[in-house]
Formats: C-alpha cells, structure tokens, sequence
C-alpha cells in the first residue's frame, strides 16, 4: 500500500505551478526577449533553479523561484511558447510592411506607365 503522499504531492506541484505560471504570464513579454532558466548551488549543495528577468528601464534582476524536477521543466516550454509567440508576431509584422511596401511600389509602377500600352509577356 502507499503512504498516502502521491496525491497531495501531485496537488502540491499543480498548485505551485499555477502560481509560478501566474507569475510568468504576468511577465510574459519580457521573458519573451529577455527571460532565462538560472541554477545554483545552495549551501548544502543541492542544484536550484528559477526563472530570471530584468524588466525595461530598470537595472534590478526579478527571480521566480523554481525548485528542481517539473517545475524546471514547464518553466522551459513556457519561455519557449513566448518565444515563438514573440517570432510570429514579429513575422507578421514583417509581412505587413512588405505588402504594404509593395503596394505602394506597384502603385507607382502603374501610375509611371499610365498612358503607355502595357505588354504582358516577355517580347
């Protein structure tokens, strides 16, 4: 039989996850950019990590305490779903200003060629 632990070991974790990841989305933009996973050693030599950022503007390191195991885990996948979040919003943007360069390039195009017949094809 077991002792009884898994369970609340199991809500202990969701539970410490919910308020890491609160934290995280509440600094979402800037982990985006600027966020990393750090480790030390404490004193008795056991490895930690936790979630490391400096807000814009200012010169003072926030930590969001992890522990070890899972936490560590998800806190990665998260950074990285910022990330790309961050990549495709900058790509869209990107994009946005190539059509619109490129509509006021044809714009002038057409509007240069106006009153000339316009060959199609190559000859």
């Amino acid at each position: 039989m077991g002792d009884g632990r898994a369970i609340p070991d199991a809500r202990d974790l969701e539970r410490r996850w919910a308020a890491v990841r609160g934290r995280m989305e509440a600094a979402s933009e800037v982990l985006a950019r600027r966020g990393s996973i750090a480790s030390r050693l404490t004193s008795g030599g056991l490895r930690v990590y936790s979630v490391r950022y400096t807000e814009p503007g200012s010169r003072r390191q926030r930590a969001i305490y992890l522990g070890r195991g899972e936490l560590v885990r998800r806190a990665l996948a998260l950074i990285g779903e910022y990330r790309q979040r961050e990549i495709q919003a900058r790509e869209v943007e990107e994009a946005a200003r190539f059509a619109s360069a490129s509509g006021a390039f044809m714009r002038r195009l057409l509007a240069s060629r106006r009153g000339r017949p316009t060959r199609l094809g190559g000859s």
